[in-house]
């Protein structure tokens, strides 16, 4: 039998994360770019999610300027940008000129969507709970599209999409398999 140890960040026991660009402008018009994993739905019928946003971040601080945002689905090809974007800051730089990244006017908010990326989800911030160092901010999605051809029926072909999902550090994965679960047994489809 084996052994459980106590890892030193708890919360890596639920990584890996599907990782995510958030994108906010200030009310002068200023991009800024943050890479995010906590994030989650809340709710199906009212559509909500949650994003987990720590208090001191130049995010957070756009967020209260302008409580609209984007949240776009990047893939493996932008593995440079997620980084950058997630260890840069936006206090000190302006992550929408120094990252790769093509904006394009979004739907039904005032910060873009990034073109690279191949799935957006528009919101509006509804209720910010602080919760330790976070703010938990709780967002009505406006919009939410998909490129179709990285669909599998009705959710993602991970074959296709190969959506970054963060380990540690540096370290991220990725799924390119799909199972379907039957009555007895487990079935690959290739």
């Amino acid at each position: 039998m084996s052994e459980y140890v106590v890892p030193e960040k708890f919360y890596l026991i639920l990584h890996p994360r599907p990782v995510y660009f958030l994108v906010t402008v200030s009310s002068e018009g200023r991009i800024n770019v943050m890479a995010i994993s906590w994030t989650m739905p809340v709710s199906e019928d009212e559509k909500i999610i949650a994003l987990a946003i720590d208090r001191e971040h130049f995010t957070r601080k756009l967020l209260s300027e302008v409580d609209e945002f984007t949240l776009n689905v990047p893939t493996i090809d932008l593995l440079s940008e997620i980084w950058k974007a997630g260890t840069l800051t936006g206090w000190k730089v302006d992550k929408s000129k120094v990252l790769k990244l093509t904006f394009k006017a979004s739907r039904k908010v005032k910060p873009p969507i990034v073109s690279e990326c191949i799935a957006h989800i528009e919101g509006k911030v509804s209720k910010i709970i602080s919760v330790g160092e976070v703010d938990l901010v709780l967002a009505k999605v406006l919009e939410a599209y998909v490129r179709k051809e990285y669909l599998y029926g009705k959710s993602w072909d991970v074959r296709k999409a190969k959506i970054p999902l963060h380990l540690l550090g540096r370290i991220f994965t990725y799924s390119e398999k799909i199972l379907v679960s039957e009555e007895k047994e487990v079935k690959k489809i290739d």
